[in-house]
């Protein structure tokens, strides 16, 4: 079974958590506890997110990603 959730973290402290609603929209939450900046790339059931960009966390801070959100514009 291949992990939802698959980063290639350079240094230890990322913590990945997800939250998806019926739709299947889902808001991807990117903690890093470690006091130093974390870069990595992330994929989905082996598919890699932002084209295999490399993200950067910096220290003690979090990111959330909207994935496969819809905007209703009015």
């Amino acid at each position: 079974m291949v992990p939802r959730w698959r980063n290639d973290a350079d240094a230890p402290g990322l913590v990945l958590a997800s939250a998806v609603d019926p739709a299947w929209q889902r808001l991807l939450h990117l903690l890093n506890v470690a006091p130093s900046g974390v870069a990595f790339t992330l994929a989905h059931r082996g598919e890699p997110l932002l084209a295999g960009r490399r993200i950067r966390v910096d220290g003690r801070t979090g990111l959330m990603l909207p994935v496969g959100v819809r905007l209703t514009l009015t």
